[in-house]
């Protein structure tokens, strides 16, 4: 799959990486069809790599949640991928 290559001023902050689907699957689904994207972004865009670093901590807590069971978990990412996987399509 093509990637597009998208604005460098789209990342100024974590929040515009956390609104990026793409940015999001990447993180939690371990997507390895993103690596040379994101890589090449980075290297780029330095100024963005603490912002992408901080976004990626955000998502990862995410399994990190002690109150929710691990099944709970699971299913929490899974929606959230699922969700995704969606808004992608249409």
């Amino acid at each position: 799959m093509a990637i597009v290559m998208l604005d460098s001023n789209k990342y100024n902050s974590v929040h515009d990486f956390l609104k990026d689907t793409h940015f999001i699957v990447y993180v939690l689904d371990d997507d390895k069809t993103y690596d040379k994207y994101w890589h090449d972004y980075i290297t780029k865009h330095p100024e963005s790599s603490i912002f992408f670093e901080q976004a990626k901590k955000i998502l990862l807590h995410l399994d990190n949640f002690k109150f929710l069971p691990k099944d709970d978990k699971l299913e929490l990412k899974r929606r959230i991928l699922k969700d995704i996987s969606n808004s992608m399509i249409k």
